[in-house]
């Protein structure tokens, strides 16, 4: 019967110290959020570990500009980019290789299509291809590759034609 006791005592604590653990790994953005909220107006968020460290990460639109956020004991800013157009779109890969953030804009003709994601805490865009769709450039190829990263490439056109558009939690002043 001790025995009994002693495991299931073990057990208790071992599940207690497992769930303070995750819950380090999954910060509440809640209260970051509602303060965000209160100077803009109409932000839309997504929580998602974009950098596949095991922290989720938020992620703020807000018209055209998309902000992340991390948690290292508090809420930090990784960055931010502006995009010029209001045509753009975001999506996640289901991939573990591609934690990170592809996105598609369109703007003087060309469709761009890049990816974004935090490497050595840095939050990092790259525009890994455009599509000339006005003829604009006069080159008879109307794909051009930028990154050499030929999977990245290979994702993002995939995520682009499934339309795995992200779905983010639309915000408004209470």
């Amino acid at each position: 019967m001790k025995r009994l006791i002693v495991l299931c005592v073990i057990f208790v604590l071992v599940i207690s110290t497992v769930g303070c653990n995750q819950s380090e790994r999954k910060p509440s953005y809640i209260d970051f959020i509602n303060e965000l909220k209160i100077h803009q107006n109409g932000i839309s968020y997504s929580i998602k570990d974009i950098d596949g460290n095991g922290t989720e990460d938020l992620i703020v639109l807000n018209n055209t500009s998309l902000s992340v956020y991390t948690y290292k004991n508090k809420i930090l800013s990784v960055g931010e980019h502006k995009f010029l157009t209001g045509t753009v779109r975001f999506f996640y890969s289901d991939k573990l290789d591609f934690p990170g953030i592809f996105y598609f804009t369109a703007s003087g003709g060309i469709n761009h299509y890049g990816y974004m994601t935090i490497t050595n805490d840095e939050f990092c865009v790259e525009e890994l291809w455009t599509e000339d769709y006005s003829g604009i450039s006069e080159s008879k190829n109307k794909i051009t590759e930028i990154s050499k990263d030929k999977d990245l490439i290979k994702e993002s056109k995939r995520q682009y034609e499934a339309g795995n558009d992200i779905s983010f939690v639309k915000t408004n002043i209470d």
